[in-house]
């Protein structure tokens, strides 16, 4: 499959890199990864999208894209989204979100409905209200992390669970 690398200058001020792979005419995908990662984040599934016209941006101050002082709101980052999508002329997209970035899809959900043709949430919470029970865990978390504290939190995750026990693979899902 063929994919590019394009530069899109955002009308909210920004520039973002965004990884276009796929073939014209197939559904679009817009992949959004979670704060503090990149496009990169979804090298591993990107593959797996064939009948897709996938779309991964580098989200505002995160891997290559812009880096402006300030416009990290949950509601900026979703006007982002919307942006990508304006620059990239598509009237619609699947979104798909990933941890913190399933918030911002579901943000653009909300204030542009007309723009999601469908919404997937991977690792992330419906809601930013309330508080889940592993914050106060983290909360009370001192640097460096206790390796135990790390290999207990595997447990969370049953597709994680294999490596508790010292496999010297790497990842949760099929490497």
């Amino acid at each position: 499959m063929d994919s590019v690398v394009r530069d899109l200058t955002l009308r909210t001020g920004i520039t973002v890199p965004c990884l276009v792979q796929g073939g014209a005419g197939s559904p679009p995908v817009l992949l959004l990864h979670a704060w503090g990662e990149s496009r990169g984040s979804f090298d591993r599934l990107i593959p797996q999208l064939n009948g897709f016209t996938v779309y991964v941006p580098d989200l505002r101050g995160q891997g290559d894209a812009a880096k402006p002082v300030d416009g990290y709101s949950l509601a900026e980052q979703a006007d982002d989204a919307v942006a990508i999508l304006d620059a990239l002329s598509l009237p619609r997209a699947l979104v798909l979100g990933s941890s913190s970035g399933g918030y911002v899809a579901q943000q653009v959900a909300i204030t542009c409905p007309e723009r999601v043709a469908a919404l997937a949430l991977v690792g992330s919470p419906l809601s930013l209200h309330g508080r889940t029970p592993v914050a106060d865990d983290v909360d009370r978390l001192t640097d460096p992390i206790d390796e135990d504290w790390v290999r207990d939190s595997l447990s969370w995750f049953p597709s994680c669970a294999r490596f508790r026990t010292g496999s010297s693979r790497t990842g949760c899902a099929t490497d």
